[in-house]
């Protein structure tokens, strides 16, 4: 992993956060990783700079690390550090604090007098342009005649931007946290950067987590209208298979869409509007998809920012082609598609016949199912790893292989989910699951994370379903704690627990290959 995002980097934190990694301990490995690599080049009387964030924490943790190495040491503090609203942040400062051996005063804009200026002043989160007292802060670093170190990143840059700003502090040493930052390369010309690990485990990185729930969905603005968190066509269902249809379409809802499309059978859109009188309904005569269902879904797509077909749908000749009809349609539309149950099967059929996805399909197969678009997958994780990336390259498309552990790629990327619990192997999940994937397609999420998050979201609701409720659930009892999962999802992953996968599923996982996998 060469470089991340600012909300790559977030990600990761609250992730770690989750499995029990906690801010305050990588902000304690951060200050210390700071304090060593100024040992190790630098002598003399150290000042550092802090203001607000977590860049400010890091700050306390390394005056505290590098006093106990010997050094003379004093902080400056631009932001009163009691009204940082970092709380790992605030405990650090609480022990600092505590030190009379480390000085501690209020910057007035005063000339720096050291031999190592530290730069703990804006970090990851800074955007915009820089202002007071930050802009004083800069120059007066700038100006002095000291070694100068930045923190994860010189204050004053985007951090995720290649472009040099007006004001940012030139450090001579950079000692960045975990990856280097995009705006590295601004200064990595003239300024020594060090990428410090500060234990942030490799399941953070490659299990989906609360950090991509955070990080990723998007929020509902204050002056949003119906539609603007999401509107999803559902085809699905057929006058032998209703609940399928219903289920998927309690998905969407239930990922906080505003608008659900349902075009299906006679009887399965009778129970739909009884099941969900949220519903927006266009049915059709037949038994199973017909020309009609056909018609209906592509003038309906003028309206769905996404597309969830397949749960219940069946499975002939005819009903491949006019699959194959809706998506490409979609497709035209540049709206994405989600493929399940049936749909599988039809992909499966059209990759056969030389059909390519034109546009974002993400397919949900189980390990049956995915025989029909690869070859049956091993039990080994490592293996089934291998098979989805493989798949995922050849047929184009982003593929959630459904499992004891998640696997999604979309042949340059991976992720990994392991929520969930046995009590979710009932019917329906698959259905919810579909649903759910859609909804945060519809929101904007690319592929790869709407599949991803869909995966986790629906395994941690049923996990938190089977504490609550115990081990005899059906689909609907997992759908009713998708709300709680996505409104507190750090505080629902802590009290479900980590689940510890067994040998015998792991296998041989090479864990660093698959993480930098590009």
């Amino acid at each position: 992993m060469d470089e991340l995002s600012s909300i790559e980097m977030r990600r990761l934190e609250l992730n770690s956060e989750a499995l029990g990694v906690t801010s305050f301990l990588l902000m304690e490995n951060a200050g210390k990783s700071v304090a060593q690599e100024i040992a190790k080049r630098f002598q003399g009387k150290v000042v550092i700079l802090t203001g607000s964030g977590g860049k400010a924490g890091d700050g306390y943790v390394a005056a505290r690390h590098l006093s106990c190495l010997g050094y003379q040491v004093e902080i400056k503090w631009v932001v009163d550090p009691e009204e940082n609203k970092n709380e790992a942040a605030r405990l650090h400062w609480k022990v600092t604090n505590n030190l009379n051996s480390i000085a501690i005063s209020k910057y007035q804009g005063e000339d720096l007098r050291a031999d190592i200026v530290v730069d703990a002043l804006l970090g990851t989160g800074f955007k915009g342009k820089l202002l007071q007292p930050y802009k004083e802060a800069v120059e007066k670093i700038n100006l002095a005649n000291a070694k100068k170190v930045s923190i994860d990143l010189p204050t004053g840059l985007d951090p995720d931007s290649s472009d040099p700003t007006e004001f940012y502090v030139k450090p001579h040493l950079v000692v960045t946290m975990h990856a280097r930052k995009p705006c590295l390369k601004v200064v990595e010309r003239e300024s020594e950067v060090i990428v410090a690990k500060i234990g942030i485990p490799l399941e953070a990185q490659l299990f989906v987590g609360p950090g991509d729930l955070l990080t990723k969905i998007p929020k509902r603005d204050a002056l949003s209208k119906k539609g603007d968190s999401g509107k999803v066509l559902v085809v699905a269902g057929s006058s032998q298979y209703t609940g399928a249809a219903i289920l998927t379409c309690l998905g969407c809802f239930r990922s906080g869409v505003d608008l659900v499309y349902l075009v299906s059978t006679r009887e399965t859109v009778e129970a739909a509007r009884v099941a969900l009188p949220e519903l927006i309904c266009s049915e059709y005569s037949s038994s199973f998809l017909d020309e009609t269902g056909v018609e209906k879904a592509l003038k309906l797509l003028e309206k769905a920012k996404s597309l969830a077909i397949g749960p219940g749908l069946d499975f002939d000749e005819k009903i491949v082609e006019r699959v194959r009809l809706i998506v490409d349609g979609a497709f035209k539309k540049r709206i994405p598609v989600v493929a399940d149950a049936d749909a599988i099967k039809c992909v499966g059929e059209l990759l056969k016949q030389g059909w390519k996805p034109a546009g974002s399909l993400i397919v949900t197969p189980h390990a049956g199912e995915f025989a029909h678009i690869s070859s049956t997958p091993p039990l080994e994780l490592g293996k089934r790893v291998e098979s989805v990336i493989q798949a995922a390259k050849n047929v184009r498309c982003t593929i959630l292989l459904k499992g004891y552990v998640d696997v999604i790629s979309d042949g340059l990327d991976l992720r990994l989910s392991a929520s969930g619990v046995p009590a979710m192997a009932v019917a329906g999940t698959g259905d919810l699951l579909t649903g759910v994937v859609a909804g945060f397609l519809s929101k904007g999420l690319k592929p790869i994370d709407a599949a991803s998050i869909g995966a986790y979201t629906l395994g941690l609701a049923g996990s938190f379903a089977q504490k609550l409720k115990g081990e005899h659930l059906v689909a609907r009892d997992i759908a009713r704690y998708i709300p709680f999962v996505l409104k507190q999802p750090i505080r629902v992953a802590l009290d479900c627990g980590v689940r510890r996968l067994p040998s015998q599923v792991v296998g041989e996982l090479n864990w660093h290959s698959f993480i930098n996998q590009k």
